[in-house]
This record gives structure tokens, sequence and C-alpha cells, in this order.
């Protein structure tokens, strides 16, 4: 008889996870380190920029968002390519 091996991953679903009121008071650097360590691939100067970039645009559009939302970052990666994806969770 044969027997089967079960492995249970866990894997971390989001990246970043907080109130937007913490995200809009957290530094694009400290942000930035923290989807960088996140990531499974190195992080190009390109893709630094990138992400600063949409961090930036991301406190602007949410600078008037008011209430307890949660803002969710996670990456769609594949290949060697990877996204940053948000979603808004209240």
């Amino acid at each position: 008889m044969h027997r089967r091996r079960s492995f249970l991953i866990t894997m971390k679903r989001d990246y970043y996870s907080e109130s937007i009121a913490k995200f809009r008071s957290t530094s694009p650097n400290e942000i930035l380190g923290l989807l960088a360590r996140s990531s499974r691939f190195s992080i190009e100067q390109t893709q630094r920029d990138a992400w600063l970039e949409e961090i930036r645009i991301l406190k602007e559009a949410l600078s008037n968002i008011e209430g307890r939302y949660i803002l969710n970052m996670r990456f769609l990666e594949w290949a060697s390519e990877s996204m940053l994806c948000c979603s808004l969770v209240r």
C-alpha cells in the first residue's frame, strides 16, 4: 500500500495591508521596503520607480477617503514579471 503525504502550504496573500489612515501616514519608502521584501524576484530600478509612483498615485487618490477601509496590496507574478494590485476593503 502506498501512502500519500499531504502538505499544507500557506502563502501570504497580501504583501501590504493597513488602514487607509496608516497608509497615508507611512512613508513611500517604508511601504516600498515592505513590498520589496515580499517579492520573489529581484527589484530592478525601473520596478522600484514604478512602485513608488503607484504609491504616490494611491496616496493622492485615497486622500479624501474616510471611514474604516483597509488597503490590501498583492503581487500578480508570472515568469519574471510582477504587477502590484490593490483592493479596498470595508
